[in-house]
């Protein structure tokens, strides 16, 4: 399959690169929001005169469920791109529009790849946004229950956040980071098994 980089280019459509990036901002948007109103939270309740909290055993249990949701996630978010993109998945995706590489059917193609790529990423950014607010209601939690103020550790739960925002940063959808994530990652399989 011979596509080159201007072809993607062209091909790929203006709407869906815009759909995706308001999915990302809004996603990304609402962890933020969550984020400051938990820190709004968190400034408010340190005035109060705060007694030790008798609930202290909800402070690992909370944190060790978010570890291992995460860690779950995670390995999720690196193992889907490698069994979605494997050259036999990718070779039947495409042997629909395979029969003619040429004219109108190259957009057809695009759209295909396109359209793994839109699912590889929403996927990713679903898990890495569901870890996030699990991590945000452990925060609201503890602050509701002041045991934030008596364990800092609870902070770790803001760490899913920050790799949500890192993962945002570096995927955002442009149309050149995508046909480089096409190049890279679909082209080079397909013609490796042609």
């Amino acid at each position: 399959m011979n596509i080159s980089r201007y072809e993607l280019l062209n091909k790929i459509p203006p709407r869906e690169v815009k759909t995706l990036r308001v999915l990302y901002t809004g996603l990304a948007g609402i962890v933020i929001l969550m984020s400051a109103v938990f820190l709004y939270f968190y400034d408010i309740r340190s005035t109060d005169t705060v007694a030790q909290p008798d609930d202290q055993l909800n402070s690992p249990i909370l944190l060790i469920s978010l570890l291992v949701i995460a860690a779950l996630e995670y390995s999720l978010i690196y193992f889907i791109p490698k069994l979605q993109l494997s050259p036999d998945k990718l070779k039947a995706r495409l042997s629909t529009v395979m029969q003619n590489q040429q004219g109108e059917h190259m957009a057809e193609h695009v759209f295909v790849l396109f359209q793994i790529y839109r699912t590889i990423m929403i996927l990713r950014l679903a898990m890495l946004d569901s870890v996030a607010f699990l991590g945000l209601f452990i925060l609201f939690y503890s602050v509701l229950n002041k045991m934030i103020y008596f364990y800092p550790i609870y902070w770790i739960a803001l760490i899913p956040s920050v790799i949500l925002f890192f993962f945002v940063y570096i995927y955002f959808p442009t149309k050149e980071k995508i046909v480089f994530y096409i190049e890279k990652n679909m082209l080079e399989k397909l013609r490796n098994i042609a």
